[in-house]
């Protein structure tokens, strides 16, 4: 008899992403270079030349810090939170199996607020949780005043023990209030459920809410990036923050040497040099507004949300997708979130954006003149 995989993971297929399938470019003799991706959602902005040079000169030839100690300590001092409640992580997507380690198994409940990024569902069952998926997405594309009721409706019906919510969401954007985050932990309490909050986006939110004395309710957990704002995906960079109990849990099932030398490297030089990011981050709110206006006047709808994207709908976007991608330009289709005729848009600089307006243009405009 052949050793088999345990049972929990039949079923599961790869997480669906944005960015480029690299094999289908090589199978066509194509680079990266030749393709103007707009479906992954990073800061398209250089980095500060102190991060640049963190990263060359990291002390390669010895194992790196097993703890992260500096980076968690700069972590601690910019939230104002001791370093026990900060855990430095292998990417946000590390952070979400980690919890998943720590707090879920079979006979386990969870739920994901969902339209939402694919790695929650895709931990929680490879652990044997059971996984409830909450529809949002009409509230979140359309009238969300209904929102917090309806949660908290759900949430007393069946309490999970872990609740994900990504916010803003990934890919409607739409952002939680601290009032809102406020009034979901104090439902929570009938549970008791764990609120995870995925703030992925939040750097790139013009007033973001400060949610760290939330941490002392010992019912949130708060996961962070710091390769989208920062715009180094390649550097996987992350960090949770909670209750000192919740942190030492997810410690205790996170691999040594997470998290290289390099990578924490240049986190450290990362938030040495905010202020630089934080102009970027800026600059990108402004083009996003501007792109948006000029996507809504050749026709496209656009769903007003926080975050360096823009989620978009249009009836004919199958053959949209064709032409752009006819034209090397890639956008991220929502098919996957259960979104039909959605694309999600990336923000980049003022050139790329440009050449993406005019070939939408170019589309529409010539559907008009058959029409």
């Amino acid at each position: 008899m052949i050793p088999r995989p345990v049972s929990d993971l039949d079923g599961l297929g790869p997480v669906v992403h944005g960015g480029i399938n690299r094999g289908k470019l090589d199978s066509m003799g194509l680079g990266v270079d030749d393709i103007l991706d707009f479906s992954v959602s990073i800061n398209p902005l250089p980095p500060h030349e102190d991060v640049l040079k963190a990263s060359r000169s990291a002390e390669l030839d010895i194992y790196p810090d097993r703890s992260a100690w500096e980076l968690r300590e700069r972590l601690s001092d910019l939230h104002g939170v001791d370093s026990p409640r900060v855990l430095v992580t292998n990417g946000a997507s590390q952070a979400i199996w980690l919890v998943s380690m720590a707090y879920l198994r079979s006979g386990r409940k969870t739920s994901v607020v969902v339209p939402a990024y694919g790695e929650y569902i895709q931990a929680a069952s490879a652990l044997g949780a059971s996984v409830s998926r909450w529809d949002f997405g009409d509230l979140m594309t359309g009238d969300s005043s209904g929102f917090s009721r309806s949660l908290h409706d759900r949430i007393r019906i069946e309490p999970p023990e872990v609740l994900w919510i990504c916010s803003p969401n990934n890919p409607t954007g739409y952002a939680l209030s601290r009032s809102q985050i406020e009034s979901i932990l104090d439902i929570c309490k009938v549970g008791p459920t764990m609120v995870v909050l995925d703030e992925a986006y939040r750097n790139f939110m013009e007033d973001p809410p400060d949610l760290e004395d939330l941490l002392d309710t010992g019912r949130l957990l708060i996961l962070r990036s710091m390769t989208k704002d920062y715009g180094l995906p390649g550097v996987r960079l992350g960090y949770v923050l909670g209750s000192s109990d919740s942190i030492s849990a997810m410690e205790k099932v996170q691999p040594d040497w997470s998290v290289g030398a390099q990578a924490q490297a240049v986190g450290v030089a990362l938030l040495q040099n905010r202020e630089y990011y934080e102009r970027q981050w800026e600059l990108l709110r402004i083009e996003k507004k501007r792109l948006s206006d000029g996507l809504k006047r050749i026709g496209v709808t656009v769903i007003s949300g926080e975050g360096n994207f823009l989620l978009c709908c249009h009836r004919r976007w199958s053959e949209l997708k064709t032409y752009l991608w006819n034209k090397r330009i890639q956008l991220r289709d929502c098919g996957s979130f259960g979104l039909k005729n959605y694309f999600r848009i990336g923000i980049k600089t003022v050139d790329m954006d440009d050449m993406l307006l005019k070939e939408i243009s170019s589309f529409l405009l010539g559907e008009e003149a058959l029409g």
